[in-house]
């Protein structure tokens, strides 16, 4: 509306129509830029998830190798253990 006061009483029309074009052209070139950023920001993202999703999974399987050689420890312990015991009791018993 502002425009159209304006080109009624001052503006040349061709000049308005051009002001026009370019404005909109202007409005192209800035929301085709936001867009481009905003596509870059969400690779950028993405990107990001990656790396900490292989951290944590990395994290993850380096904890369960360690419950694992932990487990495999205790058991030899326990077996140890259970094989003394045996071992004991049967000399105690003379066998």
């Amino acid at each position: 509306m502002f425009l159209n006061e304006i080109s009624q009483k001052t503006i040349d029309p061709n000049k308005l129509t051009r002001l026009q074009a370019y404005h909109e052209e202007e409005l192209q070139r800035i929301q085709s830029q936001a867009e481009n950023e905003l596509r870059e920001r969400l690779s950028l993202l993405r990107e990001e998830h990656e790396l900490q999703t292989k951290s944590l999974r990395m994290q993850h399987e380096e904890q369960c190798q360690r419950m694992q050689e932990e487990l495999e420890l205790q058991k030899s312990k326990q077996k140890y253990s259970v094989l003394r015991n045996i071992q004991c009791t049967n000399r105690s018993t003379g066998q």
